[in-house]
C-alpha cells in the first residue's frame, strides 16, 4: 500500500539508507554495557557483556517508529545472525559456525551452464572460503564442507575440482581469511 515492493531492486537501497540513519545514534553512542552493535539491512545484532534484556528493549525502542517493529531474542549463550551462530566457546569467547534456515536450499548454477569456466570454479572455490571464514572450529568447517560438497556435485561440479579447492581451503585459518590481504596465502 506505500512504501516500495520487496523484491524490487531499490528497496534494499532505500531500507539500508533508512536504517543507517535510524541506528546512527547507537552506532555513535552506544549504551554502557554494549560491546557489539551490528547491522545487515534491517537485521540487528547486539551484545551485552551483562546481558541486560532492558537495555536491549531501550535500544530497539529507540530506533522503532510507525515503520519498524524487531523481534529480540531472549538473552542466550548462543544466537543466529544471518548466515552465522555466534556462541559463547568453553574457553569463554566468541566463537562461530555456519548457520543456514531449515528452509533455506542449496542452489547453486549448474556447472554445464554458459557461464565461462573460471566463474563456475570460483563459485565452489569462494564459497568453500565463505564457510571456513565464518567457522571457528574445524569440526564444523568439515561438516559444512560436506553439505556444501554434495550440494555442488548434485549441480554437476567434478568431484575432482572440489577434492582439489577442499584441500586449498583446508590449508587457511579463520585468522588468516579474516585478515588483511598481504596475510593471505596465494592459492
Amino acid at each position: 500500500i506505500k512504501g516500495t515492493a520487496m523484491g524490487m531492486c531499490i528497496s534494499v537501497y532505500f531500507a539500508n539508507c533508512y536504517m543507517w540513519d535510524v541506528t546512527r545514534k547507537i552506532r555513535e553512542n552506544p549504551p554502557e554495557g554494549t560491546t557489539t552493535f551490528l547491522r545487515y539491512i534491517d537485521d540487528i545484532l547486539v551484545i551485552q557483556l551483562d546481558g541486560n534484556r532492558k537495555t536491549v528493549e531501550d535500544i530497539f525502542k529507540s530506533i522503532t517508529d510507525e515503520h519498524t517493529k524487531y523481534t529480540i531474542d531472549p538473552p542466550a549463550r548462543e544466537a543466529n545472525f544471518l548466515d552465522v551462530t555466534i556462541y559463547i566457546g568453553e574457553s569463554g569467547q566468541l566463537e562461530t559456525k555456519p548457520f543456514s534456515k531449515p528452509t533455506a536450499t542449496i542452489t547453486f548454477l549448474h556447472y554445464r551452464s554458459n557461464h565461462p569456466q573460471h566463474c563456475r570454479d570460483a563459485i565452489c572455490y569462494s564459497q568453500l572460503i565463505r564457510l571456513r571464514r565464518i567457522t571457528t572450529k574445524t569440526e564444523f568447517f568439515e561438516e559444512a564442507a560436506e553439505k556444501i560438497t554434495s550440494a555442488f556435485i548434485q549441480r554437476g561440479y567434478p568431484r575432482a575440482l572440489l577434492t582439489k579447492y577442499l584441500k586449498e581451503v583446508r590449508k587457511m585459518s579463520q585468522e588468516e581469511l579474516l585478515g588483511p590481504p598481504s596475510l593471505r596465502k596465494q592459492a
